[in-house]
């Protein structure tokens, strides 16, 4: 009788040894990587924003969907701290209705070459698609901020993915784009788990379940 309580011990520690190594492997899989940046590349000037005149810079995604948990972004100077950076749809090439924002506080007079970790949440992207990220003042009126932008198209990140060569100024979807003129920044997030992952920990929990009702058996 101990012999065999021994030994359906053994396998309970087993199945849970397996179903540790998928968790594992599936915290592994989606650890957060740097999904597209062109934040190291070098200044050509800045753009201010304000509560009046957002700022939007368009991305495309790589070929699989992403979770998004970060967006940071340059600045050269913040004079308003009070400020909410927004994840928008692409709505034919325009900037769309908002779908996840994040707004935080600093103090005026930040350096220059400030960088500041803006958007934090977790939101999912679709493989092959575009979005927007709108920078704005919230709050009083101000055009004392300033974001850096680039005319270097060299960036890094993962496969597929990509930083529009140009940002649209103002709250009209007329504005005029600035041609080859792209807002410094770096989005953060995590590739979405391959489905042969889900399953795998699916089987290693029914497994473990197994065990322990043929264990009271």
């Amino acid at each position: 009788m101990t012999a065999t309580l021994f030994n359906k011990r053994l396998k309970q520690i087993a199945v849970l040894a397996t179903l540790i190594s998928i968790v594992s492997s599936t915290q592994a899989a989606v650890a957060l990587v740097s999904l597209v940046s062109n934040i190291g590349s070098g200044e050509l000037d800045q753009r201010d924003f304000s509560s009046a005149s957002s700022v939007y810079q368009s991305f495309t995604t790589g070929s699989s969907a992403a979770n998004i948990y970060e967006i940071s972004l340059r600045f050269a100077s913040i004079g308003n701290p009070a400020i909410e950076v927004s994840l928008n749809a692409d709505a034919s090439g325009s900037p769309g209705s908002a779908l996840a924002s994040s707004s935080f506080a600093y103090f005026p007079g930040s350096p220059a070459s400030f960088r500041a970790n803006t958007f934090k949440g977790n939101y999912s992207v679709a493989a092959n698609s575009t979005y927007w990220v709108k920078v704005a003042a919230t709050g009083v009126s101000s055009s004392d901020n300033w974001l850096s932008y680039t005319s270097d198209a060299a960036e890094t990140g993962s496969a597929g993915w990509s930083i529009g060569n140009s940002h649209l100024y103002g709250e009209s979807t007329s504005s005029l784009f600035t041609s080859a003129r792209s807002i410094r920044m770096e989005i953060t997030g995590a590739p979405v788990p391959e489905p042969s992952v889900a399953c795998l920990l699916g089987l290693g929990l029914g497994a473990l379940a197994l065990v322990r009702r043929r264990s009271r058996a």
